[in-house]
Formats: structure tokens, sequence, C-alpha cells
């Protein structure tokens, strides 16, 4: 069976949580698919991110890179279906949420961002400039068309936490039969301090809390540095590391909240970092927080819990599901509430260590071993998937 997956969207260094589920995918797949034969497609720029040295993967360069957007949306849109039907693909898989129209074999399709779901309410237009009220009215218009054509054709819908399956029902009115849970994993041993080979490149001026998020605003970023501002003000020593790449110049906004609160010098935006260098930052942190409104899965929380560093979320959406009683939870949007959690666990040593203890042992317990070993059922399970109309509203789903 020839299975395609596009990994065309996937910008080095740029496309954060994504870029780690699907390399970590495709390396897995390669080593315990024994059967199937697997097609790239790829870009020039992020090529080197998938190659694999098994003979039944190629990697296939079709575009120079993910931008411009419309270039690569144009190519799924009018070239892929052919192209899929000539390269003769049984299956073909869309990591991040969108099929072509017109798909002509099997399809799996990942969920794994949930403000796509609901993008008026996530990436508000209020207070931005005209072309970036544009630029996102376009993405939310796209984002929505593009979500009712992939729901009404895909033959498998996995969702990356049973709080993306429950929304793909809620709000999108998908049978919960056509939906598989499978959890993304987290690489262990390169995260914890005890197993991985240590390094020095950190040297930070101060000790610092540390967050993980491509600047979307959903992710309250701006609701984290008003809570270390009280912390400042209460004479602690630390920075804020910020890890991420920007998103529509989201960031400018951020770096002017901090200004306007004084502590422009204590936050640090670092952009996106290669994978590689975030166990040895996230090691070095005192205090790990995710602070989002809404989130499908939260990896970076358990990267953090790898590193055995003591981790705070929100009490909002998959990061409750996925930190599993390991973090300690405080109020959705609550400013205070964050700011008074912070100082708990940075004053607290017991209370810090007790954390990194609980939030080591629940990040074992995810694995891309697994999650590779469960999406080979999926792809082979579509592959066999009834052609009759009703086909799509029959599978046994396992996230009830």
């Amino acid at each position: 069976m020839k299975i395609c997956i596009n990994a065309l969207l996937v910008e080095p260094n740029r496309t954060g949580g994504g870029e780690t589920f699907l390399v970590n995918l495709v390396r897995r797949l390669a080593r315990f698919d024994q059967k199937n034969e697997y097609l790239m497609l790829v870009t020039a720029a992020n090529r080197a991110l998938f190659e694999t040295g098994n003979p039944r993967f190629e990697t296939r360069v079709v575009l120079k890179s993910a931008s411009p957007q419309w270039r690569r949306v144009a190519y799924e849109w009018l070239a892929l279906p052919f192209l899929l039907w000539h390269w003769g693909v049984d299956v073909f898989y869309a990591p991040f949420g969108v099929l072509p129209p017109l798909v002509p074999c099997r399809s799996v399709v990942t969920f794994q961002n949930l403000i796509y779901i609901d993008f008026r309410t996530h990436v508000p237009l209020q207070g931005r400039g005209r072309r970036a009220r544009l630029r996102l009215w376009q993405q939310y218009r796209y984002n929505s068309i593009a979500q009712r054509w992939t729901l009404a054709q895909a033959d498998r819908i996995w969702a990356v936490s049973r709080t993306t399956a429950k929304a793909l029902q809620e709000r999108l009115g998908v049978d919960r039969r056509r939906i598989t849970v499978v959890y993304e994993g987290v690489d262990y041993e390169a995260f914890s301090p005890d197993r991985r080979e240590r390094t020095t490149n950190v040297s930070p001026s101060a000790p610092y809390i540390a967050t993980v998020a491509t600047l979307y605003p959903n992710k309250n970023i701006e609701k984290l540095i008003g809570a270390f501002a009280r912390l400042v003000a209460q004479g602690i020593p630390h920075e804020l590391l910020i890890i991420g790449s920007d998103w529509h110049g989201h960031q400018s906004e951020l770096e002017l909240a901090a200004r306007e609160l004084g502590i422009a010098e204590r936050v640090r935006f670092l952009g996106g970092v290669e994978h590689t260098r975030i166990p040895e930052l996230l090691s070095a942190a005192q205090l790990f927080v995710l602070f989002s409104s809404v989130e499908s899965f939260g990896l970076p929380v358990l990267e953090a819990m790898a590193a055995g560093v003591p981790v705070i979320i929100s009490d909002s959406s998959a990061l409750p599901e996925i930190a599993g009683g390991a973090a300690m939870l405080c109020r959705a949007g609550d400013v205070d509430h964050l700011a008074e959690r912070m100082q708990q666990v940075l004053a607290d040593r017991a209370l810090a260590a007790t954390l990194r203890e609980l939030g080591k042992s629940r990040a074992r317990q995810f694995s891309w071993d697994e999650t590779a070993v469960r999406a080979i059922d999926l792809f082979n399970g579509a592959a066999a998937t009834s052609t009759s109309p009703q086909s799509k509203t029959i599978q046994e789903g396992s996230w009830a």
C-alpha cells in the first residue's frame, strides 16, 4: 500500500508543535512500518527534516518553500488531486487539519489546532491594522470552507486528545464513531536531564521562567507577561523566556505590553529555535508556564515535565487532560491567580520538587513509538474502508 503524507506546511523552526509532531511521527513510521510504502511531499526548505534513510520512504520536493501560502494552497487544490491518482496513492494523510478538494483515494486527517474551529473567538481582529485584519479574515474564511470539505470526505479523523474529539463532535457535528484519539508523544530521553548528555550552551544572566508557544493570541502570553510583572514588583530576580515564532506581528504587541509594564529588559523573545535546543532551554528553567485559553494537546507541557521542570497550566481545554494531575492548575484568564501560583511554586522548594517528580512520571506515559503504531493502524483501517456512502459514519471510534 502506498501512503502519501503532505508535509508542505512545515517551515523549519517556525511551525512549532506541528513540526515536532510530524518529524517524530515520520521517524517512527520509518522504524515500525515494515509493509507500507510512503511518499513524503516536501519543500526544498524542509526536506532534510524528513529524510529517513529507509528505502520505503521517498521524499519528493514539489515546492521551494511553504511560502507564499497562496502557492502552496494552489498546488494542493489544483494539482495534488490529479497527482495522487497519477502516483497510485492508496491513502493520503493530511497532518494539519485540511484535505485538498476531491481526494481520489482514502484519506486520514489530523486535527491538532483547535483555534481554527472557532477562529473568530480566539483571534480577535480588534486593535489590529487594516492589512492584518484582512489577512486574518482571509485565513478565517479559508479554514472555515476547508473544514467543511475536509470533514465531508475524510475516511478517518485523528484527534490528538479527547478534548479535541469532543470539540469536533459538539462544534462541527462530526459523528464520534468517525473519530479516533491518538495522543502525541514526547522523546523522554532527549529531554530528561538524567538521560541526555549535559550541555553548557545556556548561561542565563538570571534564573528564568520559560514558556514555549507560537505567538498565537490564544496562548495568552500577554497575560503571562502581566502576571510576571506582578512578581517582578515583589522582587523576584527572574527573567521570562518566551520561545516561539511570531504570528502575524503579534510579538510587537507583546513587546509593547512588556515596555508599558516597565519590564522589557526582563522579557526575552527567542523566536523560533531548533527543536534540538529546547531540551537545554527547558532544563535550565525554574518554572514552565502554558496559560493558553485553548489547546488541542499542549506538547510543550510534556516536554517541560520530561525536562524535570515544575509546570503551571491553565485549567482550560486539553491541558488538564494531558497534564493528568502532574501540573499546578490556575484559572484560565485570571492574571492574579496565575501570579499567585507562580510565586507559590518559586517560593516553595518542596512543592516544586513534588511537581518535578510528578511531571517526569507523567511524561513517561507518552511515547512517539505508541503514536506511530496507532497511526499505522489508522492508515491500514482507512485503506480497508468500505466504498459505500454510509461508510464514513460507521467507523469505530476509540475516544469514548
